[in-house]
């Protein structure tokens, strides 16, 4: 039994890579990934049991987004993620047709019980899916498939959130007042710490890390 996401994103990133990266690891999940042109044969295409939107524009742009996606879609539920997102914002997009709306700094299981949440009621096996997939929820191994985190300081876990958020080595450092080198010298730190070598498996930590 398998849960059907249909992952529609509006501009490729860093969070969507790693999103998409993550759920893809998942047995419990088919998930196929599509442009906002794309959502109509997609849908049609993998009968999607719900809709996860990957929004980076303004607020009146993504709920205008949000519209479309269900009119195009006609019947799956859709999430939407977003850069914490306010609570003002969150009513906006729900007003807009959203059944739930999840921050992209929220932990990948808070994101398998909104899919439970939203999705419930339909079938008993929704629920059965989900519930086994948080129970088999990654903790972002090494390429040995060993769990390796170490416990980052608090500037190294305010560079790996910002690298999750898709933010350059240089706009991390001005963002932080910190040199450019500096913020080098974090990311490897955290990298020899979580296991990991590349900005898309920082992010997909980020995701699987209960903190």
């Amino acid at each position: 039994m398998c849960l059907k996401v249909l992952y529609v994103v509006d501009e490729p990133s860093l969070v969507s890579d790693a999103l998409h990266l993550l759920l893809n690891t998942h047995t419990h999940f088919i998930v196929r990934r599509c442009g906002i042109g794309e959502v109509v044969w997609a849908t049609a295409a993998l009968k999607a049991d719900v809709l996860l939107l990957s929004a980076h524009s303004g607020r009146k742009a993504v709920a205008a987004l949000v519209r479309e996606v269900i009119e195009c879609a006609s019947g799956p539920p859709l999430v939407v993620l977003r850069t914490r997102p306010t609570w003002s914002e969150e009513n906006a997009l729900r007003a807009a047709g959203a059944a739930a709306v999840v921050g992209t700094e929220a932990s990948f299981t808070h994101l398998l019980r909104t899919f439970g949440d939203v999705t419930a009621s339909p079938s008993a096996h929704t629920s059965q899916v989900v519930v086994g997939a948080i129970c088999r929820n990654p903790r972002t191994p090494n390429e040995k498939g060993e769990p390796t985190h170490r416990a980052l300081t608090a500037r190294e876990y305010e560079v790996e959130q910002l690298i999750a958020q898709g933010l350059s080595n240089k706009a991390i450092g001005r963002q932080l007042s910190i040199a450019t080198h500096t913020v080098r010298a974090h990311i490897r730190h955290i990298m020899s710490k979580i296991g990991v070598r590349t900005r898309v498996q920082i992010a997909v930590h980020t995701l699987t890390c209960e903190r």
